[in-house]
């Protein structure tokens, strides 16, 4: 009975002990606030104020303070609301937002102003605006267009609402137009998408696109040539997604060694090559390009051997700014790059012409070499390809010089990368564009003199000259499973030119095909 009471009274001591605490506690608390209260300039750490949400919280803090006198359990329980009151106010809505008066306002843009005049006195630069002049932002778009980089033109022309709403267009009335001529059940699904895009390739209609912007005094125009067609190709060759984003940014490129004047330019993840084109270039190609998607369709949809490098776009860039002094007007065709996936340790470019080819190797990156140098080089290194190879290589190249032939294009080249380290040979025709006009047949004329003939020819002699050098460019590798001379024999044949002219067709795994056989 003793000790129930012994223990009864350590209870209420300790209760009266913590209830004194929580006593001294609300007392140093309230000097707190007395002071803060007193304090005639705010601070920005922290300002009280008295509202009536304050008046509440006070009221509450007093009622726990008057029952503390009671030496019961539910004494603890306000000290323990007491002290969630004092550290944790926000939990009692309190408003804590920092407001600062006028005259400190005033006080602040006074020295502001101070700041500036005494900056300025001092002679500091000016803050730089973060845009150059020739740099433009427009709010619907996420491209800057930069005037020293005119592919960022064509991928801001590119991602406009209206072109990509006429392409949805286009494409979507492609496939109704494939579905009406489809029997039910005829075509798997899987091919809709390819038979939507050769039929795009051999469709009989093009379409053009012009789209003017304006950015303070700059005047910009992109015209999109052939936008359906070349749409199709990119679609195919798995390069529509990211082309917008490659043509977004650019530099200007040097190809060392080549002797044309047209402006180089390539996107800085290299994945594409911009050329310019002369206006008559331009001529030729708009009239032999319908021509042009429908050879592509065979080579796609049609296992039609080829090595042509890939026009993906041809484009019409003007950019007028008075202001920065941006004077830009040129045709311009997007092809893929040949070495995106690497740079090749020596690169050629080859005509099969003897005259006036051959530059002085600097051994500088991107050094473009020319045949008279190959020839130096295999003399020493000599570059054999396996049998497959050369026949896969006889064919592309047979079809594509037959292409050019009838187009009446010549002075294409084969661009060609050697790889040291992985034994790979990397070859693609570039340049099929240049029609023999009036103006090559008087550089022809002028040049038919001396021991070699002219780089420029009639563009069927300038086919077969081509095929019959590549043979002694990269000769055959021997073979130990058959007779080396025979074989030599009957694959020299591959590479004779004929001289049936327009009769001539194409190839397919070594067979002549006919032209409308491969449609």
């Amino acid at each position: 009975m003793h000790a129930s009471k012994r223990e009864d009274r350590v209870d209420i001591s300790e209760r009266i002990d913590t209830v004194q605490d929580d006593q001294q506690l609300v007392e140093e608390t309230q000097v707190h606030f007395a002071r803060e209260d007193k304090q005639s300039s705010p601070t920005l750490t922290g300002i009280v104020d008295t509202t009536e949400e304050n008046d509440a919280i006070w009221t509450e803090a007093e009622s726990v303070v008057n029952n503390m006198d009671q030496p019961t359990t539910s004494g603890i329980q306000r000290s323990e609301d007491m002290d969630r009151l004092l550290r944790y106010p926000a939990d009692s809505h309190v408003d804590l937002s920092v407001e600062i008066p006028k005259h400190e306002k005033s006080t602040l843009v006074k020295m502001l102003t101070s700041f500036w005049s005494e900056r300025s006195a001092s002679g500091w630069a000016p803050l730089e605006y973060p845009l150059l002049p020739t740099t433009h932002i427009f709010t619907d778009s996420d491209i800057i267009v930069r005037e020293d980089e005119p592919s960022s033109l064509i991928a801001f022309a590119l991602t406009s609402q209206d072109y990509r709403n006429k392409l949805a267009k286009f494409r979507e009335l492609t496939k109704i137009q494939e579905g009406e001529q489809r029997p039910a059940g005829n075509q798997p699904l899987d091919d809709s998408e390819d038979s939507s895009i050769e039929r795009i390739l051999l469709g009989k209609t093009a379409t053009h696109m012009k789209y003017q912007f304006h950015a303070g005094t700059a005047r910009m125009q992109c015209k999109v040539f052939y936008a359906e067609s070349f749409d199709a190709i990119r679609r195919k060759c798995g390069v529509a997604d990211r082309f917008v984003q490659s043509l977004s940014r650019c530099l200007k490129w040097d190809s060392k060694g080549g002797k044309t004047n047209s402006l180089f330019l390539k996107t800085l993840d290299d994945r594409f090559v911009l050329k310019s084109l002369s206006t008559v270039e331009t001529q030729a190609f708009l009239r032999f390009a319908p021509d042009y998607f429908d050879y592509m369709s065979k080579c796609l949809f049609h296992s039609l051997p080829s090595v042509m490098a890939k026009m993906l776009g041809f484009y019409q860039i003007v950019i007028h700014n008075p202001a920065t002094g941006t004077e830009f007007n040129y045709f311009l065709q997007i092809m893929e790059n040949l070495f995106y996936e690497g740079r090749c340790d020596r690169m050629f470019d080859l005509k099969g012409s003897m005259r006036n080819r051959k530059i002085e190797s600097t051994g500088e990156e991107d050094e473009v070499l020319l045949d008279e140098n190959l020839l130096d080089y295999i003399s020493n290194s000599p570059i054999y390809v396996r049998n497959h190879s050369d026949s896969l290589l006889a064919s592309s190249i047979s079809n594509d010089t037959l292409f050019c032939s009838k187009q009446n294009v010549m002075d294409y080249s084969l661009i060609v990368g050697l790889y040291d380290d992985r034994k790979e040979l990397l070859v693609g025709i570039i340049d099929y564009i240049r029609t023999y006009t009036w103006d090559k047949k008087l550089e022809s004329w002028i040049k038919d003199r001396g021991k070699h003939k002219p780089t420029v020819m009639v563009p069927k002699d300038y086919r077969n000259r081509f095929r019959a050098s590549i043979p002694r460019y990269f000769p055959l590798a021997p073979s130990c499973w058959q007779n080396f001379g025979s074989q030599r024999v009957e694959q020299q044949g591959s590479w004779e030119s004929s001289d049936e002219g327009e009769d001539e067709t194409y190839e397919v795994d070594g067979q002549m095909i006919d032209e409308d056989a491969a449609e």
